[in-house]
C-alpha cells in the first residue's frame, strides 16, 4: 500500500477528495510526503482534506509538499478545515 503513489494510472487524477477520514496530523503528514513523491500526479487541481483534524503540522506539511514538488503546480483548490 505504500507505494500507491508510484502507480501510473494516478497522472490522470484531477480531485482527490478524502474529506473526513479522521486522518490526524500524521496521517495528513504522510499523505502530504506521499503527494511530494507522486511526480506523475501533475494534473491534481484539487485537493479536499476537510474533517480530518490535520492540525498545525498537518497543515505546515501540506504547505510544503504543495511548494515543494514542482509537479503540484497545477493544484488550484486545497480544502484543509479541521
Amino acid at each position: 500500500a505504500s507505494d500507491v503513489y508510484k502507480r501510473q494510472h494516478l497522472c490522470s487524477l484531477v480531485t482527490l477528495e478524502l474529506f473526513e477520514n479522521e486522518a490526524g496530523s500524521n496521517g495528513i503528514q504522510a499523505l502530504a510526503k506521499a503527494l511530494l513523491q507522486a511526480t506523475q500526479l501533475s494534473e491534481l487541481a484539487q485537493l479536499d482534506l476537510n474533517g480530518n483534524e490535520a492540525g498545525d503540522g498537518g497543515m505546515t506539511a501540506v504547505a510544503a509538499a504543495l511548494q515543494g514538488g514542482t509537479h503540484l503546480a497545477s493544484v488550484r483548490s486545497v480544502q484543509l478545515r479541521n
